[in-house]
């Protein structure tokens, strides 16, 4: 007789609760029947044929128990081929036994609440995909049980262990490449705002190089007037008048030089010259050079470097440039301040990467303020170009590096500057 195996389990559970009716009719026959037991015999042979084909060669597990006196335990009477296969077990190993002897995890798993229900209600029940696990055997579960007329429970149930690790392994390869692809759209991002502010900083460049050529050829033509003029009134004119208004003109045509001159180093394209070096002595050259200034301004310094720093590809030379930058810009953050003066720098290793910062107790940057420190020409000083901020982001960026701004232990304003351990690697934090 060939079985149809892809029936639905309501179909299984109410064709198996038919046949299991039928054998159990089989067995009350009595003597006071033999006018039919030819008949009933040839339909209990077909359906116990019928039952047994089908509880052996469908592809769910079936169990049949039967629960003790008061419903406290449950025994197996049956056992299919399915079930063995799933529970690496046997028929023999399992029938007359208890399900809490063969299946002690059976409580946890929450199958023995449903067998008791079940028994005391006459209910069907659905028990969910659950893992089922104990010292001999683990995997996911899914039941359907019943109650036959006889009071006997019935379990009908699927393996689906393989579709959940399945499933597992999909969703673990959905969130790896949902980790990539968010990797890969923050390079794009970082390469993006790269390219922007490079093309930003080309257009500035060549603006600036072309304020600073019209400039300067007039301003040269001022200054030799200016000499010519002063020799000519210095032997006409009342002099300390003339020295005075000379002196004036002068300091501002120096002051304009000096504007052209820092404006012409911004529009210079900066080519680091890298190779293996160490931060912490670019740090130290850095307080050697700006020293003087430190103490006239009556500054108390402190470094707190962290020994045995890996070398890194640096040009020591730029990045003594943006120390001294951003130290004399400390320097003139705390130098009106009435009480103690304080600049702390400090190197770490941090990951993939090491950490310098430069914080002072300042009056800090006002948050509204913040995103625009490094962009060119932006100043809060009276006398200052702007300049200086952007040169040393945009010598941090060709290192690979991040530079980014917040606040000090002390409210001031701390400057920290990320330089990756391997070139290429940028180095965001």
């Amino acid at each position: 007789m060939a079985i149809d195996t892809r029936k639905t389990k309501a179909q299984l559970i109410e064709e198996l609760q038919e046949l299991r009716q039928l054998l159990i009719r089989a067995e009350i026959v009595t003597s006071q029947d033999i006018s039919h037991l030819k008949s009933d015999h040839e339909k209990i042979s077909a359906g116990e044929y019928r039952y047994r084909e089908l509880f052996n060669n469908i592809n769910n597990g079936v169990a049949v128990y039967k629960p003790n006196d008061d419903g406290s335990n449950f025994f197996f009477l049956d056992f299919n081929k399915a079930a063995e296969r799933i529970e690496k077990t046997s028929k023999k190993e399992v029938i007359g036994k208890s399900v809490l002897d063969v299946f002690p995890g059976v409580r946890e798993f929450g199958l023995f609440d449903v067998l008791i229900r079940v028994w005391q209600t006459g209910k069907p029940e659905h028990h969910p995909v659950t893992i089922y696990h104990d010292h001999r055997i683990s995997g996911w579960r899914e039941n359907y049980v019943y109650k036959l007329p006889t009071g006997e429970i019935v379990a009908v149930y699927d393996d689906i262990t393989e579709l959940k690790q399945a499933e597992e392994k999909l969703v673990g390869v959905y969130f790896d490449m949902e980790k990539k692809v968010a990797s890969q759209a923050q390079v794009i991002i970082t390469i993006n705002k790269k390219l922007m502010h490079a093309d930003k900083l080309n257009s500035l460049g060549r603006l600036a190089a072309t304020l600073a050529h019209e400039i300067r050829n007039p301003l040269s033509g001022i200054n030799i007037n200016l000499s010519t003029l002063e020799k000519i009134c210095s032997k006409q004119c009342n002099h300390q008048t003339i020295e005075n208004l000379f002196s004036q003109i002068k300091l501002a045509s120096r002051s304009i030089e000096s504007v052209i001159r820092r404006v012409m180093d911004y529009s210079k394209p900066i080519t680091p010259l890298f190779r293996q070096a160490d931060v912490n002595q670019s740090i130290n050259e850095a307080f050697t050079l700006i020293g003087v200034a430190f103490r006239k301004a009556g500054v108390k310094t402190e470094k707190e470097l962290q020994g045995n720093l890996p070398l890194i590809q640096l040009d020591p030379q730029l990045f003594v440039q943006v120390m001294v930058n951003l130290l004399t810009n400390a320097i003139d953050a705390v130098r009106k301040l009435p009480g103690e003066k304080k600049i702390k720098v400090i190197s770490i290793l941090k990951q993939n990467m090491i950490s310098v910062t430069v914080a002072d107790n300042g009056s800090g940057i006002a948050p509204d303020l913040v995103s625009a420190v490094f962009a060119p020409f932006f100043t809060t000083k009276a006398d200052g170009t702007g300049i200086g901020l952007s040169i040393c982001e945009r010598i941090i960026l060709d290192h690979d590096g991040s530079i980014h701004v917040g606040s000090s232990q002390w409210g001031g304003a701390a400057f920290t500057i990320n330089l990756p351990l391997e070139k290429g690697k940028n180095a965001i934090l």
